[in-house]
């Protein structure tokens, strides 16, 4: 009789341990290798497996060098395993407490795609924020352009 087939998961695990947050690249890929290397030894296909560098409020003091230590992260977690591991984030943390919310969000969007980024929790409803995935998906040779690439990208996510 065949073994009928599980549901297929995906997880997000967070790069943080006893210690809390780390506040530098090196510990953020160590955890997540540490991440990596356990779910395959359990024989979890790392293809469902969505690594959460985890983004930090530039705002709080001494935080400003954290977007460039996610970026630098997320550039080595894409090679913690063949296939790689996905990349999310919580995308608004970048911004909290700050007043150009909007921008922030959109600008580190753009940057982080541009290092690997795979998926992000987003204020889907910002329209700019939208054009910015579609824009970026474009630059970095995920969609065809075209002349109307941001109507074409709006009606294919809808």
């Amino acid at each position: 009789m065949a073994e009928k087939a599980g549901p297929k998961v995906s997880i997000i695990a967070l790069t943080m341990d006893k210690n809390g947050v780390p506040q530098d690249t090196d510990a953020r890929v160590a955890i997540a290798a540490e991440i990596v290397s356990k779910a395959i030894e359990k024989g979890f296909d790392t293809q469902r497996l969505f690594i959460d560098p985890i983004v930090l409020p530039v705002k709080v003091p001494n935080a400003q060098v954290q977007p460039g230590n996610i970026l630098s992260a997320m550039d080595q977690i894409k090679f913690l395993s063949d296939p790689a591991p996905h990349i999310t984030v919580g995308l608004s943390n970048i911004s909290q407490g700050a007043t150009e919310t909007s921008m922030i969000n959109r600008v580190f969007l753009a940057m982080a795609m541009s290092h690997g980024l795979d998926s992000a929790i987003a204020d889907v409803f910002d329209a700019d924020l939208m054009n910015v995935v579609s824009t970026s998906d474009m630059l970095i040779n995920k969609q065809i352009y075209s002349d109307s690439f941001l109507k074409i990208y709006s009606s294919l996510t809808r």
